[in-house]
Parts: C-alpha cells; sequence; structure tokens
C-alpha cells in the first residue's frame, strides 16, 4: 500500500488509536503495520458505509492555521500578549518548518525532518528573546510503531531568556474556546495530543545530548479560535504533566505488544496487501465502547461479540461484571441455575447484591 508509506508520518493519531482498545490484536495489527481499518473494513464488506471526515473541518483548520502563523506569527503573538505568556516588549522570532509553505520551506517530509533535527541541536545558541516554532518534525528515536515514529507539531514555544532553553508545547485546534462550555472531551483529546509531544521531544532532546542545557515544559498551551471569528485564543498553562506521562507508558506497551505481535508475524513493511489484510482480518478482537467511536470495523466486532456470547456488546461495564461467564449462562443462573465454578458463584452473589441494592434505593427493602 503506497499510501502507508505517507501514513507513516502521522504517529499520533496512530497512537491515539492503539490507545483506544490496545487489548484488541486487531486494532494493535493495524496500528504496527500502518493498515487502514476502513481498508480491512470495506475489504470485509464492500457494501459498508465509511464514515469519511468532513472536508470543510479540514479546510478550516488549515485556514486558521495559517491565518495565526501569517506576518511572523503575528495574531499569535498578540495573544500570548495578551492572555501574559510573554511582554509586548519582548523580542519574539519566527521559524517556519512547514512543509512547502514558501520557497525557503522544507519541500517534503524527510527535509523538514533533517532541518528540525538541525535547528535542536543548535538549540544552545538561539538568539536572546521568545521563538516560535511551526511545523517542527521530530523523530521518535525508538522503535517503537514499526518501523518509524515521526510527529509533527503545530507550535512550539521556546523561551530563550535563560541559558536553559525552555521548550513549551502547542496544539492548534479550530473549534471554538467557549470557556467552561467547551466540549471537555475535545478538550481532553487535544491535551493528550500536547502531551505526547512533550514526551517526544524529551526522547528528541536526550537522543540529541542538549537535554542539559534544554528542557520540555510540563505546562503546554492550546490554541482554539474565538466564538464566531477565526482568530485565536490561547489557553496558556496547561497542565501536561499526566497526558506526557500517558504517552511515556503508552509507548512502552506498544512497543511490547509490537514485539509480541511479531513474534507470531515476522514484521515486513512491504508485505503484499492481501497477506497484511489477512494479517488483521484473521487477528483476535475484543469489542468495547470505545470501538464505535472509532473503528470502522465496530459493527463486524459488536457481532462477533454477539457469536461468543461474551456480552461485551452490552457495554464494558457489562461485560466486567461477567468477569468470563458467558452471558447464556449468567441467564440461567438469573432463573435459578446452579453455579459449577467458583467465578459462577460470584456472579450469582453480585447479582443478589446489586438486586438488593436496587429495591433499597427504590424504598422497596425492608
Amino acid at each position: 500500500m503506497t499510501q502507508r508509506k505517507i501514513q507513516r508520518q502521522n504517529t499520533r493519531l496512530r497512537f491515539e488509536r492503539w490507545a483506544a482498545n490496545p487489548t484488541c490484536h486487531a486494532n494493535v495489527a493495524a496500528v504496527v503495520h500502518n493498515v487502514s481499518m476502513a481498508t480491512v473494513a470495506k475489504h470485509e464488506n464492500p457494501a459498508i458505509h465509511i464514515k469519511e471526515q468532513s472536508q470543510l473541518a479540514f479546510e478550516r483548520g488549515i485556514v486558521f492555521e495559517a491565518s495565526i502563523l501569517k506576518d511572523n506569527a503575528k495574531r499569535l503573538v498578540e495573544e500570548f500578549v495578551r492572555v501574559g505568556a510573554f511582554q509586548s516588549s519582548e523580542r519574539t522570532h519566527f521559524v517556519d518548518f512547514r512543509i512547502a509553505q514558501g520557497t525557503s520551506q522544507p519541500v517534503d517530509f524527510e527535509s523538514a525532518l533533517d532541518r528540525s533535527r538541525r535547528w535542536l541541536s543548535d538549540i544552545t545558541n538561539l538568539q536572546s528573546g521568545v521563538h516560535i516554532i511551526a511545523g517542527l518534525a521530530i523523530r521518535i528515536p525508538r522503535g517503537v510503531m514499526l518501523p518509524e515514529a515521526s510527529l509533527l507539531l503545530d507550535v512550539l514555544v521556546v523561551d530563550a531568556r535563560s541559558p536553559t532553553r525552555r521548550c513549551i508545547v502547542g496544539e492548534v485546534k479550530s473549534y471554538s474556546d467557549r470557556g467552561g462550555y467547551t466540549k471537555s472531551a475535545s478538550l481532553a483529546s487535544a491535551r493528550a495530543q500536547a502531551g505526547l509531544y512533550v514526551h517526544g521531544m524529551q526522547l528528541v532532546l536526550e537522543s540529541l545530548g542538549v537535554s542539559g542545557q534544554a528542557e520540555i515544559s510540563e505546562k503546554g498551551f492550546l490554541v482554539l479560535t474565538k466564538p464566531g471569528r477565526n482568530f485565536p485564543t490561547v489557553r496558556w498553562n496547561e497542565d501536561l504533566k499526566w497526558q506526557a506521562e500517558r504517552a511515556r507508558r503508552g509507548f512502552e506497551l506498544l512497543e511490547q505488544s509490537a514485539l509480541d505481535l511479531n513474534g507470531q508475524f515476522a514484521f515486513d513493511e512491504d508485505l503484499p496487501d492481501q497477506q497484511l489484510l489477512d494479517l488483521i482480518l484473521h487477528a483476535e478482537t475484543a469489542f468495547g465502547d470505545a470501538c464505535i467511536g472509532f473503528c470502522e470495523r465496530a459493527p463486524t466486532c459488536q457481532r462477533l461479540s454477539i457469536a461468543r456470547d461474551d456480552g461485551a456488546f452490552l457495554g464494558d461495564e457489562m461485560y466486567r461484571f461477567l468477569n468470563g461467564v458467558p452471558l447464556s449462562r449468567a441467564e440461567a443462573l438469573i432463573s435459578g441455575g446452579q453455579a459449577a465454578t467458583g467465578t459462577e458463584q460470584d456472579l450469582i452473589q453480585r447479582i443478589l447484591t446489586s438486586a438488593d441494592d436496587g429495591h433499597r434505593s427504590t424504598g422497596d427493602g425492608t
């Protein structure tokens, strides 16, 4: 799949897909081998309807990012000053690593990676002031996501007003900042992405040998839009400590998942399309609530859950409550069947306890 080689650059989306359901072997296989699950779903069922990303939303994001970075990030700098990130008297420097944005810009992702690496290697020699970097490209120096793990940062602010360079990660989103009414799920997703960049930057600076002269702040920022306007609003000092730790732990688990997976299937980035599709189609699945929101194969896996009689199709809480007891067997126990194992006896006890709690909460108990 030639498109897979292009998609390798989007490590963040692949990481988030893995994190959504790391227990599903089919999902892990798709992430590690960089295969679109939409392609798998279409191969499995040509009649299935795959919801496409909104082209309008995609284009709006591009326009918004371009507008805040225009004229040496003038609008963004003004917003930084407004929220107190730094003073208007501070000298600012704008560095643009975005691909094909001008004659002086990198022409492809590899060029962006090389230029970004050279810039980071020389970070201790930056002029004094505040540096705003757009489109910084980094390659994580580990074999976590085969064959590579690369990230493209929206905006990075480097405070070079002291000998130790302080790097502050930002994430740009085109939806509106509505204060306390902004969707919590959207903010959580943006923070998770920024936390991934924080951890990635930590690994890169260590690999370049400059971590002693440059530090990655655990506080970052989000750039959203003002309601009804295509102007930026900055949420400064967003705490990203736990999101970065999530990314660190996630990379370790993903690396182990890849090793476990490749113990069964030898990794080869040039495997034929059909062989990769067969690998994923025959891998074990683990259906859960999250699958409905991110995986194109969710309807198929839901039917598999029904066929397995595992109760997962009724939700994560039911699956945990059954604790491995088949749903049909649980129904038999509720109807008066005798427990044959300790697990079944435990399930009966929990069902009785839940029933008693329900009666007391409605006033029906004694």
